[in-house]
């Protein structure tokens, strides 16, 4: 589990362009495979809020109910600390 919003994938790709090709695995990713916010965010070199604002704009999900999501996800449930 990736602990902070850094990507450990070789090809750093914050601040470029989407490609298309990049597009179609994130929707493929996301609905498909059911990867978490943060495996996909590892595999496209993006931070995790990249990954939710895409999303977003292309339709795939809700910015706010990804954010609740994920703050969910990385909230300590009681009894695991």
């Amino acid at each position: 589990m990736i602990t902070n919003n850094t990507t450990t994938n070789k090809k750093n790709r914050n601040g470029f362009r989407w490609t298309i090709n990049e597009c179609l695995r994130l929707q493929r990713e996301f609905e498909l495979l059911k990867l978490s916010l943060e495996e996909i965010a590892c595999l496209h070199g993006r931070t995790v809020k990249a990954i939710m604002f895409k999303l977003d704009s292309e339709g795939f999900a809700n910015y706010k109910t990804l954010c609740k999501q994920y703050e969910n996800e990385m909230t300590p449930k009681e009894g695991l600390q």
